[in-house]
C-alpha cells in the first residue's frame, strides 16, 4: 500500500477563520462527531502551493487539534501552534487527513466509497473494467471512473 493510500481525507481547508489561527474546512466525512475524539490529524499541503515553492510533492504535516466547532455548514479547526492569520493561511487548500486505520468502524453491510477503487465492474457477468477513481460533483451520486 502506498503512503497516499494509508491516509483518508476527512476535510479540506477552505479559508482562514478569525484572528488566532483558526481555519474553516469543508467536511468530507460522514462522521463529523468524531472530531470530538480525533486530536492527531494530518494536513496534506496544497499541491499548487508545493509546486510554486519548488517542492516535487505536497508534504504531510502532523497537527494537534486544540478545538473545533461547526459553523455555517463547515467545521472550524484550531490547531496547536497555528496562532495567527499568516500561520492559518499556510493551511488553506490543504486536505485534513487521518490514517486509514483510524476510520470509523462500519456495519457488515456498509462500506466506504473510497474502497470502491480497484473493484471490478460487471454487467450481466461481463467485465466492463476496474474502478480507477470515484469523483464527487454536483450530482447526488458519485461518478465512477472505469479503466
Amino acid at each position: 500500500m502506498t503512503e497516499e493510500a494509508e491516509f483518508v481525507t476527512i476535510a479540506r481547508v477552505a479559508k482562514t477563520q478569525g484572528r488566532h489561527g483558526e481555519v474553516a474546512a469543508t467536511l468530507l466525512t460522514d462522521f463529523p462527531q468524531l472530531f470530538e475524539t480525533r486530536k492527531k490529524l494530518f494536513a496534506l499541503g496544497d499541491s499548487g502551493r508545493a509546486k510554486q515553492s519548488g517542492a516535487a510533492e505536497p508534504s504531510r504535516r502532523k497537527l494537534e487539534l486544540d478545538e473545533h466547532w461547526f459553523h455555517k455548514g463547515m467545521v472550524v479547526l484550531k490547531f496547536a501552534g497555528v496562532d495567527s492569520i499568516s500561520d492559518a493561511e499556510m493551511l488553506v487548500g490543504s486536505e485534513i487527513q487521518i490514517p486509514r486505520s483510524d476510520r470509523a468502524a462500519l456495519g457488515s453491510d456498509e462500506f466506504y466509497v473510497s474502497d470502491l477503487t480497484g473493484c471490478i465492474v460487471t454487467d450481466s457477468g461481463r467485465e466492463i473494467g476496474r474502478i480507477k477513481d470515484v469523483q464527487f460533483g454536483s450530482g447526488e451520486a458519485p461518478l465512477l471512473v472505469i479503466e
